[in-house]
């Protein structure tokens, strides 16, 4: 393999460059080596030792990049014959520049200046220069050669250079024009590339020399020649590189000496495009077969590694390669575009293994027992102590003793190792005899004990030699035994199927199952100590204190299933190696779920994204995850054995910049500023953002909250979208702030603030309208509800005129006439009554009582048919109270408030025939001293009152005596003149009756007294 890169590789004189003191720059004479050159990479060339993406244009990628450049906010540029693009690690979008910005579609060169400025090249002319959202222009009216600018670059006093191949150009510090400095500054027109490096020296390289001018100097100087136009480029430290196609190799320019020698490794390779040097030091060249990359180790020495098409590279010919902020190498491609990160996991190279995944044993001072391979420790060369390999002897489980003593199982075989000699161990022959009966688990108890598990055969134990099925313990017999581990205090624990977990302690084992809380399905690892145990099971993970188990669940619910590694870290957190790769809970965040078991926890994951391939085997080995003293994990999995330190791992500390990148209703997108103004009741808002970590965009986690909407911060895991609806009008400000992938938080964020006018029904002045309208409208439900009324009391009082008539008729041609017969008829019986007869003076007394009775029918037939014009209730009131007064020797009084009105007449009747009766049940049964009447004739209501200060009426009295219809009945007739009617009474308070009525119902100031019948309200009275 060395003779093959040896042949293809490009040679590079890094050679030692001295400035002189008399200003001159001056590099060492090149030299160059001649191996055959070879157009095609090795197959044999060892790949890059870096984790590897691509996206293909498929996936969005532009076409034809030119050039990527990352500005300070975080985003990465692409230069492209369809446009300026930018990416965030998810998704390609092209560049719209502000309004009355015209942009060209082809663009050939791009760059980051030290402001952060983005310079821009199209293809045929013309610079843009682009920073915090406004874009500058130059054209040839600012003097600007008609050409494209393939590299402009800022110098240490403020002043932009640009090279363009027509001539080297300046612009000094805010001034609008480019002013050609090749006479003046002694360097020709023919100008392709500048760099200034750290010192503030200016390089310059143009088709045949290489030119330098020292910070302070007004003139360049030759420095070396050039066969045709390369590039320069600018190393860790500010190290200035020469490459020239040409020429073989690339050459320091930058004055210093070097320990470097990689001359004689290097060869020629042709088509090598645009190299690259990272921050690393590692030289990065592009070719038309795939990248070639040479790293250096820590002893400075070049190792040569590669990447093409088979391995996954997006395609053949390789371009250029960039490195963002974050270390990410991008490789640019004819098919697509590549990043190559650093891994946090590193893969341990082992031989072949036929078993899914290979069993591990750590020693305490670092070493490692590896399937048939030992290590001194992680990093060392692995030494092989059993090379033979067959289905036979694939090794399932390992275990080192606390006599350090490491036994192995294969297939019905127990091993032991004397140094790195396997020295097998006689099982019992009935164990032997099994066909392909692996061994699942081994520890020693306290008394020195060898316990093995044969899976659902369950248990066996040595001592001394000798084999003891279940050890002798009748509660252990045929138990499926998936794990045994001894405890720190003499306790032996065996995991089993269906949440099942025994515990042995001098000889007594209690089960433990569903009923103590355990639900991770087959426990399959324990770590106890002396409080307790974790158990990691195909189902999930849980923590037994010694009486209930309680299940850990993560943030996401994830259930941390399938695990077969549990480790205890020095600070109290847990990894934990599952189906779902490897997780580390952190010592606060289990004991926040232990004192509260619905609590989910926060974790750090890692998976394949880290370097860590395939998963745990669902079975063998357990475990699968040791730790070695010095802080390294070795975790065993389906893809390989894996080491980290997660002490010394490059975690990324940047902080991701956060930005809003749109804002849509439907299909409607709205311009980014900072106030977005939005159209009246939106629906379906969608807020778009994204957080600028390239390393591990998937799983950058955001939080956001749109202030007057939501109560808090909204959890959205990797979601680039918030969505609301029906959002009222207002203003409202959108808060967004995301995580790296190593849990950085941008707590600042990006903000932008959201206003939404009111529709016309929400403005204030249309509610106002409505509440007038519904006002108005209530109004006019509310005349038309009296005038209803109102019609509905006219006929009820025409059909009670029109029915007391024809009772009038009726009593006067019925009941009146035959009454003044019988007066008649007995005046004549009396009449031949002798005067001295002793009847005589009582027919007289009947007949004048008889005569006042027809006299008051009279009247009342007279009531019944047209009120009397001159009808006063107050008087006719009086008359009847003074007369009961009289009869039963109790006090009378009658007052009036207010000016008396005429009352209608049917209220009249209504009126006085309630008032009567109520003045009547007073004398007749309150056993009253006094009893009163007032009538108040009040602007908005006539109210009639009548008290008594006699025993009162309790509360089941107030519906009147069964059988006695006067209190219902003056109920009845208020009801009819929609009048309120009240008792006020209690034993021995009294009673008080109230009559109220509406002056619009009571009153009738026609101005005169009006026939009964078309005594009704009128509409224009309601209000």
């Amino acid at each position: 393999m060395k003779e093959g890169i040896a042949s293809i590789l490009l040679g590079a004189g890094l050679l030692c460059c001295a400035l002189p003191s008399a200003g001159a720059v001056a590099p060492h004479p090149a030299v160059y080596a001649t191996a055959p050159a070879d157009q095609l990479l090795p197959a044999d060339l060892p790949a890059i030792p870096l984790l590897h993406t691509r996206w293909l244009v498929r996936d969005g990628v532009p076409p034809n990049i030119g050039a990527i450049a990352q500005t300070p906010d975080g985003w990465l540029w692409f230069a492209s014959t369809a446009g300026l693009f930018r990416f965030d690690g998810v998704s390609f979008s092209r560049y719209m520049p502000p309004a009355g910005v015209k942009l060209s579609a082809n663009i050939a060169r791009i760059g980051t200046l030290a402001d952060g400025t983005l310079w821009v090249s199209p293809r045929f002319g013309g610079l843009y220069l682009i920073k915090d959202g406004k874009v500058r222009v130059f054209d040839e009216r600012h003097n600007l050669p008609i050409a494209q600018v393939p590299r402009v670059a800022a110098g240490a006093d403020g002043r932009l250079w640009l090279a363009s191949g027509r001539g080297l150009h300046v612009l000094e510090p805010g001034g609008e024009k480019w002013r050609s400095v090749e006479v003046e500054m002694n360097i020709p027109k023919s100008v392709f590339d500048i760099e200034v490096d750290p010192e503030g020296t200016v390089w310059a390289q143009s088709a045949s020399f290489l030119y330098a001018m020292r910070r302070g100097e007004t003139r360049f100087t030759p420095v070396g020649s050039q066969d045709v136009p390369g590039s320069l480029l600018q190393g860790p430290g500010g190290v200035v590189w020469n490459f020239d196609p040409n020429r073989p190799g690339v050459r320091r320019l930058t004055p210093g000496t070097t320990s470097i020698h990689i001359e004689n490794l290097l060869k020629r390779l042709h088509d090598v495009q645009n190299p690259y040097i990272d921050r690393q030091g590692n030289f990065w060249f592009p070719h038309k077969s795939g990248v070639l990359r040479i790293a250096l180790d820590v002893d400075a020495r070049p190792h040569a590694q590669g990447f093409t098409p088979r391995q996954g590279l997006s395609g053949r010919d390789a371009k250029l390669v960039f490195e963002d902020r974050e270390g990410n190498i991008w490789l640019v491609t004819d098919s697509g575009l590549d990043q190559f990160r650093r891994g946090r996991m590193r893969e341990i190279a082992l031989p072949a293994y036929g078993g899914e995944a290979r069993p591990l044993v750590a020693g305490p001072d670092g070493a490692l027992w590896i399937d048939y391979s030992y290590l001194l420790d992680v990093n060392t060369i692995p030494e092989h102590f059993a090379p033979e390999r067959n289905v036979d002897s694939v090794v399932h489980q390992m275990y080192r003793d606390p006599n350090a003593t490491v036994w192995y199982g294969t297939h019905s075989r127990l091993w032991r190792l004397d140094g790195l000699k396997p020295v097998q161990v006689p099982l019992p022959p009935s164990v032997e005899a099994l066909v392909q009966q692996p061994i699942y688990a081994m520890a020693k108890d306290a008394d020195d004990g060898l316990w093995i598990s044969l899976g659902p055969r369950g248990p066996w134990r040595m001592k001394d030699g000798v084999w003891t099925q279940n050890g002798g313990i009748e509660a252990l017999t045929l138990y499926p035994t998936t794990n045994i581990v001894a405890g720190p205090d003499r306790r032996m624990w065996f995991g089993s199927v269906g949440n099942g977990l025994a515990i042995l302690h001098d000889g007594k084992v209690d089960k433990i199952g569903p009923e103590q809380g355990v639900d991770v399905g087959t426990v399959l690892a324990i770590l106890p100590d002396a409080a307790g145990a974790w158990l990691g099971g195909d189902e999930g993970l849980a923590w037994f204190d010694g009486k209930r188990a309680i299940r850990i669940q993560g943030e996401a619910g994830e259930q941390f299933q399938g695990g077969t590694g549990l480790v205890l870290a020095r600070d109290g957190g847990l990894w934990v190696n599952g189906s779902g790769g490897l997780a580390f809970i952190a010592a606060p965040e289990l004991k926040r779920a232990l004192a509260d078991p619905g609590y989910r926890v926060r974790f750090l994951h890692y998976d394949e994204n880290d370097g860590l391939m395939g998963a745990p085997a669902p079975m063998h080995p357990i475990p699968s995850m040791v730790q070695t003293p010095n802080g390294d994990l070795v975790v065993s999995t389906t893809g390989g054995v894996f080491n980290f330190n997660p002490l010394k791992t490059v975690s990324n500390r940047v902080v991701p910049p956060v930005h809003v990148t749109g804002l849509s209703i439907g299909r409607d997108s709205y311009p980014l500023s900072d106030t977005i103004q939005l159209p009246a009741a939106p629906d379906n808002v969608r807020i778009d953002y994204t957080a600028l970590s390239l390393s591990l965009p998937r799983r950058v986690r955001f939080q956001y909250m749109l202030e007057g909407v939501d109560s808090g911060w909204q959890d959205a895991g990797n979601r680039r979208s918030a969505f609301y609806t029906q959002l009222a009008p207002g203003a409202y400000t959108f808060r967004v702030k995301a995580a790296n992938d190593d849990g950085v938080w941008n707590e600042e964020g990006a903000r932008v603030r959201i206003e939404i006018p009111p529709t016309m029904a929400q403005t204030w002045a249309f509610k106002l309208a409505c509440a007038l309208a519904f006002i108005l409208a209530a109004y006019g439900l509310h005349r038309l509800r009296l005038r209803m009324a109102i019609r509905r009391l006219s006929r009820m009082f025409d059909a009670r005129v029109i029915e007391r008539e024809r009772i009038a008729r009726d009593l006067h041609d019925t009941l009146l006439q035959s009454v003044q017969g019988l007066i008649m008829h007995f005046r004549r019986i009396a009449m031949r009554t002798p005067d001295d007869a002793p009847t005589r003076p009582l027919m007289q007394e009947a007949l004048a009582l008889a005569t006042e009775v027809l006299e008051e029918g009279r009247d009342k037939v007279g009531g019944l048919r047209t009120a009397q014009e001159d009808a006063d209730l107050a008087a006719m009131l009086d008359a009847h109270g003074r007369r009961l007064a009289a009869q039963h020797g109790v006090a009378f009084a009658l007052e009036r408030e207010g000016a008396p009105r005429r009352l209608r007449a049917p209220v009249l009747d209504e009126v006085l025939a309630i008032g009567r009766e109520a003045v009547r049940n007073a004398f007749l049964h309150a056993q009253a001293n006094r009893i009163a009447v007032v009538l108040r004739y009040g602007e908005r209501e006539f109210e009639l009152g009548v008290s008594d200060d006699g025993i009162g009426i309790d509360a089941a009295g107030h519906a009147g005596r069964a059988g006695h219809w006067g209190m219902p009945g003056m109920r009845e007739r208020a009801a009819e003149l929609g009048a309120s009617l009240d008792l006020d009474s209690a034993p021995g308070k009294g009673c008080v009756w109230r009559l109220r009525l509406p002056a619009r119902l009571a009153y009738d100031d026609t101005g005169g007294q009006a026939p009964a019948a078309a005594s009704t309200p009128r509409e224009d009275e309601v209000h």
